[in-house]
């Protein structure tokens, strides 16, 4: 189980003005995803989206990149759509 130590120094560093990235590793059964959907959920209030990428021995660098880029797309694609049409238009 993570630590409370853990996740208030994750908590520090987000809350920050600055912008950051994490990754959490180790050995398997420590805790990592445990700590990741709580970080994710206690936080989520900060953040327009979240992504978690799972690596596995076989997991290719293009796997990550496309991961990435499916991701910022579909950010993107929600921020230009509008919701409803401007005022006045036809």
């Amino acid at each position: 189980m993570p630590e409370k130590k853990e996740l208030r120094l994750l908590e520090k560093g987000f809350k920050s003005d600055v912008k950051r990235a994490a990754i959490i590793h180790g050995f398997g059964g420590i805790g990592k995803t445990v700590l990741a959907t709580r970080f994710a959920l206690k936080m989520g209030y900060y953040f327009e989206g979240t992504l978690g990428i799972k690596f596995t021995p076989t997991t290719r660098p293009e796997d990550i990149l496309n991961k990435f880029n499916s991701f910022f797309a579909d950010e993107r694609k929600a921020r230009i759509e509008p919701d409803s049409e401007p005022a006045g238009s036809p």
